[in-house]
């Protein structure tokens, strides 16, 4: 008796040790920046055509990370076309892709992949309706719609006849005000927290809920170290993309007439025109702190994206 009640305490505990190495996106103490490093090399090896081994990698990380699903990557929508492929298709995995990352019937029956995976399972569409309702009544639409709104403020003013930049300066002021509350308050906008660019509810539902453009401009004013720091520690616990935090610094060593930080703006041309094995493994290693992809990576993706696009 006392053997058996040993065994399963062993296992008991085993099992609480092996659930708390689990990173889950917005632990406080949660370090995603080795997680964004290990999707930029599956996805290297997916462009190449090496969907195993991509699948490989993919795996062994979503056994350790919540999934993140990156926009441009796609990391756990790629992994869910995989396993349909070689047929490791789980329900939880297309359950989750649906629950929590906003993919609707529509999308899955478009994409054969996604389809086939969804077909393996044997849910009705009934089923995928009714998880799908649960994610968009978890949905905060009052922040959705104020950071639409935030957005469409910010366009206004700089894309409609001669720019005011007296306006300019009252606008963002006004949005930098509003948006420290909420970040404070509720934390940053994921697509958990706010739903995607699809609607939610209807067509008068608000879609731009990308902070990005309203944080780069942002990064001209006395807010800058404020949230330098707050994106820093959102990148860290899977809330924001560590480009969103790249571009933010960038905007800023540009304004103040230095090179590029990260190099991520401009884009294409700009990385091109590094000269140096030492300045591109500088780079390199300050990216790599902030989990961003390397120069030579960013290239080939770069270039993989448009060469498809062009086929297309």
């Amino acid at each position: 008796m006392g053997k058996i009640y040993y065994l399963i305490l062993l296992v008991f505990f085993g099992f609480i040790s092996c659930k708390s190495t689990y990173t889950r996106i917005g632990d406080k103490n949660a370090n995603y920046i080795p997680y964004f490093l290990k999707v930029y090399e599956a996805d290297s090896l997916y462009l190449a055509g090496n969907y195993e081994r991509s699948y490989q990698i993919l795996d062994s990380l979503f056994k350790n990370y919540e999934p993140i699903n990156l926009s441009l990557y796609f990391e756990y929508e790629k992994y869910i076309k995989r396993s349909a492929q070689f047929n490791k298709v789980k329900n939880e995995d297309v359950k989750k892709i649906v629950k929590f990352y906003d993919y609707r019937i529509e999308d899955i029956k478009k994409d054969s992949l996604l389809n086939l995976a969804f077909n393996k399972t044997k849910f009705s569409e009934k089923k995928i309706n009714r998880l799908h309702a649960s994610f968009t009544k978890k949905v905060d639409t009052v922040y959705r719609n104020l950071i639409n709104q935030m957005n469409f403020r910010d366009q206004k003013i700089r894309l409609y006849g001669e720019i005011d930049w007296s306006e300019v300066r009252k606008v963002d002021l006004e949005n930098d005000s509003l948006l420290k509350v909420q970040l404070e308050e509720k934390g940053f906008p994921n697509i958990k927290k706010v739903g995607s660019w699809k609607r939610i509810k209807s067509e008068m539902d608000g879609k731009n809920v990308d902070l990005e453009v309203i944080i780069n401009h942002l990064s001209s004013y006395d807010s800058f170290d404020y949230y330098k720091v707050k994106i820093d520690s959102f990148v860290k616990m899977g809330l924001c993309a560590p480009k969103v935090f790249g571009r933010f610094v960038d905007k800023k060593s540009l304004k103040d007439n230095k090179e590029s930080y990260y190099y991520l703006i401009p884009f294409d041309l700009n990385i091109k025109k590094i000269k140096g094995e030492g300045l591109i493994k500088e780079i390199n290693t300050r990216r790599k702190k902030v989990g961003l992809p390397s120069i030579e990576y960013d290239l080939y993706w770069y270039n993989c994206v448009f060469i498809i696009k062009n086929k297309v």
